[in-house]
């Protein structure tokens, strides 16, 4: 029975001497309050957008603060207000200038549209054109020709400029009628362009030939 009531108290002795585990279970306000302050505002008379606010707290954790807003009616709302853990959160409303929202009811603001402002005009940046120069003739020679037994398309030209920009050329077509027209022309700075026109062959036309003519058949 001795054996029994020592061994008891060695286990009593050894869970006692056991340390307490970490608490997961934390008491949020045993975190010390971050001391604050801040403070904004809002003033726009186009839109008529106003209202600020500003806010603080301390070491204990007391908070501290007012916002105001405009009404529509031309008064001002403003909000005082302080929190704190054992009173919460009390609030102290005013509502400022209600003379002049009396006024601003019987005699409504006009509709006042933003004034106009047009974008200045910039015209393109002008940019003269590059001056004329006369450049020396350029000498050049050049022909081509086609003739085509299918579809009888038959004509040629040559073209050829000097040194001194006198032109001369010639081209000949094949016109239907059989004949073929030969040009042939100079051109320069004193006589212009100047054309010599002939015609080579016989015009010649397919006879004609009407299209007979059948009598109405009648059938009974």
């Amino acid at each position: 029975m001795n054996k029994i009531i020592c061994f008891l108290g060695l286990l009593v002795a050894a869970a006692s001497a056991i340390p307490a585990g970490p608490s997961y279970h934390q008491d949020p306000y045993k975190i010390p309050p971050r001391p604050f302050h801040y403070a904004y505002g809002v003033s726009d008379k186009y839109s008529g957008t106003n209202f600020d606010k500003k806010e603080s707290q301390d070491e204990q954790g007391n908070v501290n603060g007012e916002y105001r807003v405009a009404l529509p009616d031309g008064r001002t709302q403003i909000v005082s207000y302080h929190a704190n853990h054992h009173d919460g959160f009390i609030a102290d409303v005013l509502v400022a200038s209600a003379l002049v929202a009396t006024v601003l009811a019987d005699n409504p603001r006009p509709y006042e549209p933003a004034p106009y402002k047009p974008a200045p005009y910039k015209p393109a940046p002008y940019k003269p054109h590059a001056e004329y120069k006369d450049e020396a003739p350029q000498p050049f020679a050049y022909q081509y020709g086609v003739k085509d037994g299918y579809t009888g398309a038959d004509f040629d030209k040559k073209e050829e400029q000097d040194a001194y920009g006198n032109l001369q050329g010639e081209y000949s077509v094949a016109l239907p009628d059989g004949r073929t027209q030969i040009v042939t022309y100079t051109a320069d700075h004193v006589n212009g362009y100047v054309a010599d026109v002939k015609y080579v062959g016989e015009a010649s036309y397919p006879e004609y030939k009407p299209s007979p003519k059948h009598a109405p058949a009648y059938h009974a």
